[in-house]
């Protein structure tokens, strides 16, 4: 039996819907169905917190299902992996800013994607800032933007700002969004917000891949 099975026998042994599953473990219910259908599985934390509630042990969650155990494992890696690249950068647009703006002014290229799939606590349901990227345009010309977002509850926003001027070069917000397009960009620095806003669920699942390069 694989994972999403025993999920499931596990919800329906308790008398429990999807949505009651849902709130024990911050989740919402079309995250739940996923897992029992297949189509993702629990990060390790969360089935950790399944065996203890349901006094079930990892072992028999995960028995007869490897490939389950190899993406967690590959999975936790990334997100490690991820996370030091993030601080990385971080300190190095802090104390190093000038100097990689300069560096990269050198280069007439541009390759940059910024990209995650998570499943997020919603304190404000009006507006809930989820992710920002940086990037540099070194000489002003038109870049293909490609831009693909979607989330269970309410819209997915996409902002990009010129660092120097404040001023937004693209807007776009849907709760499924797919776009592929040139934009003008100036010489610069650039900022990239992506928001969730108006949504009706204590806990949204959303996932966004954009990439900006030359043409």
């Amino acid at each position: 039996m694989i994972l999403g099975e025993k999920i499931k026998s596990i919800r329906q042994e308790n008398k429990l819907s999807q949505e009651e599953f849902s709130e024990k473990f911050n989740v919402t219910r079309q995250t739940v169905s996923n897992w029992e259908n297949g189509k993702s599985v629990p990060d390790l934390e969360t089935i950790v917190r399944m065996s203890s509630e349901f006094n079930v042990s990892t072992d028999e969650l995960l028995k007869e299902d490897k490939s389950v155990v190899q993406k967690i494992d590959s999975e936790k890696k990334k997100k490690n992996t991820l996370f030091m690249i993030l601080i990385v950068l971080i300190v190095g647009i802090n104390f190093s800013g000038i100097f990689f703006y300069k560096e990269l002014q050198k280069k007439n290229t541009v390759s940059f994607t910024m990209k995650d799939d998570k499943t997020v606590d919603v304190k404000n349901k009006k507006m809930e800032e989820i992710g920002v990227g940086y990037f540099a345009v070194p000489k002003k010309g038109n870049y293909q933007l490609k831009l693909d977002g979607e989330i269970d509850s309410g819209e997915v926003e996409v902002l990009i700002k010129n660092s120097q001027s404040n001023s937004t070069v693209y807007e776009n917000a849907k709760d499924h969004i797919e776009d592929e397009k040139l934009v003008l960009l100036d010489e610069g620095s650039y900022k990239i917000q992506i928001r969730a806003k108006d949504m009706k669920e204590k806990h949204v699942s959303l996932s966004y891949t954009i990439g900006i390069a030359n043409k």
